[in-house]
């Protein structure tokens, strides 16, 4: 073997092929972006989004999706890294981004306006990301939605435009796939599903089905109610790559103050064994029984520790080893996540 791969390398360079227990293999995924937004991360089975890899969340209207990437890119700007958002729908708000504690000094807005264009930046943004951007920092992007964005074809009044934005897009992310990869960035796209009247009882994905092969991650949000304060939503991990599919989780999405973490909070420490009994809405832990909100802040910690045993990427505002061993936090979201400090 070791001959066949020195004569691989000198036939088609050294970058061609790599030996499966080399370090830096780029075949593994090691490096992941923290949230800070525990759902996610727990659906996912990691400390955050993959690098360099393409992340979907779709569902039908009002089901949380732009939510679920503000809250990530709350996060990722007040770590430290740079967020792009490709805002297709002009849907975006400065009170939103408050909400969601966005920082805005590092947080890019682009309104692409054909389907084209939005491949153009994106691969632009990929390319001046190899650079531009050094370790520990790192480039998100995030694009909501594909499905609202049109061709140029249909711009123009051609009657072939809709037909095309599906060719266009499955085009467009098979170029992606590759520059994401090579320069590090990850990026999360929105997609809408409607229903197919055609059959009952079926949806089909706006604009194609090229991100169910390119995605590493899939995201499918359902609404379960609605109220006059919130939603109660369940997220799906449908395609994952990087761990094991199919976990899911309910949570609540509050209109005033965003994500409440509770309901999957004290579904990951029964998971995790953490609780010792449930019953009635009362939590027994230790031999003491707590109600819902009182267990799920009193497991927070131990339930992040477990998800986030695997060291994620290392944040440009984080604190230095040292100085964390001497500050002896407590705060749950300083375990391996991100630790927002500015030095």
């Amino acid at each position: 073997m070791d001959e066949m791969f020195k004569r691989f390398k000198k036939e088609f360079g050294a970058d061609a092929i790599f030996r499966g227990d080399d370090k830096g293999n780029p075949a593994s995924i090691d490096d992941f972006i923290p949230t800070e937004t525990f759902i996610l991360e727990y659906v996912i089975g990691r400390p955050g989004l993959p690098l360099g890899r393409l992340t979907e969340v779709f569902g039908h209207f009002s089901t949380g999706k732009s939510s679920i990437c503000a809250a990530v890119m709350g996060a990722i700007t007040r770590a430290g890294h740079i967020g792009v958002l490709m805002d297709t729908e002009h849907a975006w708000s400065s009170a939103w981004m408050e909400m969601y504690g966005i920082k805005t000094d590092n947080l890019l807005i682009a309104q692409p306006k054909t389907v084209q264009q939005l491949f153009e930046q994106t691969a632009f943004l990929c390319n001046d990301a190899k650079t531009l951007i050094k370790k520990p920092q790192a480039l998100i992007i995030v694009v909501d939605s594909v499905s609202a964005v049109p061709t140029a074809e249909e711009v123009e009044g051609d009657k072939e435009g809709m037909a095309m934005h599906a060719k266009l897009t499955s085009k467009g992310f098979r170029v992606l796939t590759n520059l994401l990869w090579e320069n590090r960035v990850s990026i999360i796209c929105v997609s809408q599903l409607k229903d197919n009247p055609m059959q009952p009882f079926s949806n089909s994905k706006l604009g194609g089905s090229a991100l169910d092969f390119h995605a590493a991650v899939q995201i499918k949000m359902v609404r379960m109610q609605k109220t006059d304060t919130h939603l109660r939503l369940k997220m799906t991990a449908v395609k994952n790559k990087v761990a094991r599919p199919f976990r899911e989780v309910v949570f609540d999405l509050k209109f005033a103050t965003g994500i409440d973490p509770t309901l999957p909070i004290l579904q990951a420490g029964t998971e995790y064994k953490l609780i010792d009994e449930a019953s009635g809405g009362w939590y027994t832990i230790g031999g003491k029984s707590y109600r819902a909100e009182e267990a799920a802040e009193l497991i927070k910690k131990g339930v992040y520790e477990r998800l986030l045993s695997q060291q994620p990427l290392q944040q440009p505002n984080e604190l230095s080893d040292s100085t964390v061993k001497e500050s002896g936090t407590e705060n749950p979201q300083q375990v391996g996540t991100v630790v927002a400090s500015n030095k």
